[in-house]
């Protein structure tokens, strides 16, 4: 049995994790991680690897907190002091479910009231987020338009001062092919 406890580092090491990382999860979810003796002593059972791996995998693909305390309640019991030897592993295993079935409803009942208080008050603070960034928007728009149909009225009346001065230069070597000149010379008066 004695080589199915490991330390902190050993975990990492096995998972490849760094040991800070280890530690955080280890705090973060104590419940769920199978251990046994306190303080410098303390050991980690081999279950330990696939409770911190599953942690990692689940933070590692940004899942919340909650949502992963919930998967960690449905795939792995929760840490329990260990029971007299005397007990029959029936017994046991009953005891076990409940304290499980316990935890997840508190779990269930605690996220439905947390939830529901939670999104009444961020839906409600969204929705006026949302509603004032559109009056800005549109109000910025509104502005933007009025700006660049400034612009396009100012170069269409260039492009036509364009147009006209062109339709004069044209006649003027019109003209002036007409009466034999050349048309660099037009502008020559003499």
């Amino acid at each position: 049995m004695g080589s199915d406890l490991l330390t902190i580092s050993a975990i990492a090491k096995r998972l490849k994790l760094p040991e800070s990382s280890v530690r955080f999860y280890r705090d973060k979810y104590t419940a769920f991680i199978p251990t046994t003796g306190e303080g410098r002593k303390k050991r980690y059972r081999s279950e330990a690897l696939d409770v911190i791996g599953y942690i990692a995998s689940q933070s590692r693909a940004g899942v919340p907190s909650d949502i992963l305390e919930q998967g960690l309640v449905e795939r792995f019991p929760m840490d329990a002091e260990p029971q007299q030897e005397t007990q029959q592993p029936q017994e046991r295993s009953l005891t076990t479910a409940a304290a499980q079935q316990q935890a997840l409803e508190t779990l269930e009942k605690s996220l439905t009231e947390t939830l529901r208080a939670g999104l009444d008050d961020q839906g409600r603070e969204l929705l006026a987020a949302v509603e004032e960034q559109n009056r800005k928007l549109t109000a910025d728009l509104a502005e933007q338009n009025g700006e660049l149909r400034a612009e396009l009225s100012a170069i269409t009346a260039r492009l036509q001062q364009q147009e006209a001065q062109q339709a004069a230069i044209l006649e003027a070597i019109a003209a002036g092919q007409r009466q034999g000149r050349r048309w660099w010379r037009l502008w020559d008066r003499r």
